[in-house]
């Protein structure tokens, strides 16, 4: 079967009849069918031929089908039916929905409260049964939302795509994704998601949390102009009040929802998503128009919105476990979700971690963010003036110099706005001044990341890792090995020059020299050396060679750049 070929007219399996293509992404088409007997619409998604070598994406394909066809509740798009097509490609047969993505809606118009409201409390219904089947989604997002009509309900939701999800339907049920590895997508994900860390159900509340707050706000909190700025922004920026950002006024008690939901430290978001579905029921008001133009503000609301800041039960509201999380792992939140400062004294922030040492530094921090030239300036970076925040803290930094917390708040500024070179040398004397940050999340995966924007940040970030070396350190270092080419070989130079490149296995070393050296006389010794390695460790480089180009060299670059690795990798890779 040729690659991606339109398979329009073709019958599967004797009763399926695709009609036409109507959708095409990285791992599938999507087809309108009919089943010929039922003469019933149905849509049916073809696995791409040429990843049917591929045993993970042929096996995430299986599993959409299996937690599609356990999950049986009305919010959820249904598999009826899976199987193979010829020797070439799976498919999968799913109820046909007649709608929009959710996605699509929100590019042609707004949403008003009511009807966020109504599709959330939907999506939640839908979370609350596959979490209690044990499967979490993982790559919730408006574009695996669709709405259509169902009788009286113009906003009926069809959760759809469980490709990346996590089943846990048995016992044996297996674990695709490993310690590290990331899924999703970045606009949506969860701080431990981002982070490569093990994600549980409140991934998926943390993912519909960015989705309410889209929806009434028409933007996501976090923005950036890389995926790797975007996943610092989840793990170490505080998200942005909706009612600052939004057209239309919000009500106070949801805008303590979304900002529940978006808290850095799971224990802090709604436990279940039945809890998140009571919590919108109280909010929620009949939706009397279902999509509509921006309506005008409700003065009324945003003068009591206003008013509730200064109001008595603030004090309570700000003792509430749910609200003081709302930014985990920068201990800063309540400022920027409430704009006060005095009641925020001894309360313990977990930052991510459940260590005593890390709580207890993380209060230390939040009695530190009371200080007025501190605080005046991380207000400023919660209204998104992250020039006028930098200002003030080095402003301040006379008063704080030796204060680990100025350190780590400033290195937050300074990644939010891009300066890479800059975070990690503050990050750096934030654990000069208090070993305890180098085990915080943020701070390993800025060190990282700072591999990604350019070689001073690289060389800044190597320093700190050969003086901060741990197990922990070189995990996340490995995580570069899927970075694109020009990273690889930014890592490779900097970790030789600072000493870290002899603290890697061979193994490790391997990984690397794998996907940066061009030159096929070399590449064949280094396949050899690593074929006496982990054959485990050692295959994501092997495949990752095997999908090198075989054009580019010789006369009018028709010939083979690897042809003399292609003999050992066609041996290791089981190929005839």
């Amino acid at each position: 079967m040729e690659p991606n070929k339109d398979l329009s007219g073709t019958t599967l399996s004797e009763r399926y009849q695709l009609v036409k293509r109507v959708g095409e992404g990285a791992m599938g088409s999507v087809y309108q069918a009919k089943h010929t007997f039922m003469h019933k619409d149905v849509a049916v998604k073809m696995l791409h031929p040429q990843l049917l070598d591929n045993p993970e994406v042929v096996e995430r394909f299986q599993r959409e089908a299996q937690a599609a066809a356990h999950i049986d509740h009305p919010n959820v798009c249904n598999a009826t039916d899976f199987g193979k097509f010829g020797e070439n490609s799976f498919f999968l047969v799913m109820e046909w929905l007649d709608g929009k993505a959710l996605d699509e809606i929100l590019a042609e118009r707004d949403l008003d409260i009511p009807s966020a409201l109504h599709i959330a409390k939907q999506i939640a219904l839908a979370l609350e049964k596959a979490h209690e089947l044990g499967i979490v989604h993982r790559d919730l997002k408006p574009a695996n939302i669709m709405i259509v009509a169902r009788e009286n309900d113009p906003l009926f939701v069809k959760v759809t795509d469980f490709g990346v999800a996590r089943v846990r339907l048995g016992v044996d049920a297996t674990k695709l994704t490993q310690a590290g590895m990331t899924y999703g997508t970045p606009s949506y994900m969860a701080p431990e998601q981002a982070a490569g860390e093990e994600i549980d159900h409140r991934a998926d509340i943390y993912a519909l949390g960015i989705v309410l707050f889209e929806m009434v706000t028409g933007r996501v909190p976090f923005t950036g102009g890389s995926v790797a700025q975007i996943l610092a922004a989840h793990v170490t920026e505080p998200p942005p009040q909706p009612s600052k950002v939004s057209h239309q006024a919000i009500p106070p008690e949801l805008e303590r929802l979304i900002l529940s939901c978006l808290s850095k430290n799971p224990e802090n978001r709604p436990a279940s998503a039945r809890d998140l579905v009571e919590a919108l029921i109280k909010i929620e008001t009949p939706p009397e128009t279902s999509i509509s133009t921006r309506p005008p503000s409700n003065q009324q609301e945003t003068v009591a919105l206003s008013n509730s800041l200064k109001a008595p039960e603030l004090q309570k509201s700000l003792r509430d476990p749910r609200i003081l999380g709302v930014v985990g792992a920068l201990a800063v939140a309540a400022v920027f979700v409430f704009v006060s400062i005095g009641s925020l004294t001894g309360k313990v922030f977990s930052d991510q971690v459940d260590s005593i040492r890390q709580s207890t530094l993380a209060e230390e921090r939040a009695k530190f963010v009371q200080e007025p030239d501190v605080a005046a300036a991380l207000q400023a970076q919660a209204s998104g003036d992250i020039s006028r925040a930098i200002e003030g803290l080095n402003g301040a930094r006379l008063n704080h110099e030796e204060n680990p917390h100025f350190h780590f708040l400033l290195g937050s500024a300074l990644v939010q706005d891009g300066r890479y070179k800059d975070a990690v040398d503050s990050f750096s004397r934030a654990v000069e001044l208090e070993p305890l940050y180098s085990e915080d999340s943020a701070v390993r995966l800025v060190m990282i990341e700072a591999f990604n924007a350019d070689e001073d940040a690289a060389k800044a970030s190597a320093a700190y890792l050969q003086k901060n070396w741990s197990t922990e350190a070189k995990t996340e270092l490995m995580k570069l090995v899927d970075s694109e080419r020009k990273v690889l070989e930014r890592a490779e130079k900097t970790m030789r020059a600072s000493g870290i490149w002899e603290k890697l296995r061979r193994a490790e070393q391997l990984q690397f020299e794998l996907r940066t050296n061009r030159k096929c006389k070399d590449l064949e010794t280094l396949v050899a050396e690593a074929r006496k390695e982990s054959s485990e460790e050692m295959l994501p480089s092997f495949r990752y060679l095997d999908g090198l180009p075989k054009r580019g060299c010789g006369f009018l670059g028709r010939n083979d750049c690897y042809s003399c690795i292609r003999p050992q990798l066609s041996e290791v890779l089981g190929k005839d």
